[in-house]
């Protein structure tokens, strides 16, 4: 969420696979996989976050449904973990709903890794690129570009 009522949007530069499995080893609580390390001494509490985890490199964005699909099979799979509201339709409505619950049912803030979220905006930059030079008549790049605003507010 960015800078909302349950925190803060934090976008590192790229990482590795690596440095991916460690954060998110470290906001499950896994302590036992940092002994020896400077943070197993400096972390006094481990907690375990909800942990939503979203990988954008899995598809190839030349149509807008392609984004709309991968973000509804994620949260598919989290409002069975987490409960799905009545009322929520909208992929944004969907997703502020599962964060919502998911806090609230761990009492904890949730965190929300994007993995690629470039990869989508690239792809339909190159698609407007291609489209304004001639190359194609029509382009999925504007919608695509909506669809990820819908997640900028949360």
């Amino acid at each position: 969420m960015a800078n909302g009522e349950y925190g803060k949007a934090i976008f590192p530069k790229q990482t590795t696979p690596f440095w991916q499995k460690f954060v998110v080893s470290y906001f499950l609580g896994k302590k036992e996989l940092f002994e020896g390390l400077a943070i197993e001494k400096m972390e006094t509490e481990w907690k375990e976050y909800p942990v939503l985890h979203i990988d954008l490199n899995a598809e190839k964005y030349d149509k807008p449904e392609k984004l709309n699909e991968i973000l509804s099979n994620h949260l598919t799979q989290w409002e069975l973990k987490y409960g799905k509201g009545i009322d929520e339709r909208t992929l944004s409505s969907r997703f502020g709903g599962v964060i919502r619950r998911a806090c609230e049912q761990t009492g904890q803030q949730v965190v929300v890794l994007v993995d690629e979220y470039d990869k989508p905006l690239l792809q339909a930059l190159g698609n407007f690129i291609y489209r304004i030079s001639g190359g194609c008549q029509q382009s999925a790049s504007i919608d695509l570009s909506e669809r990820l605003a819908d997640y900028q507010g949360l």
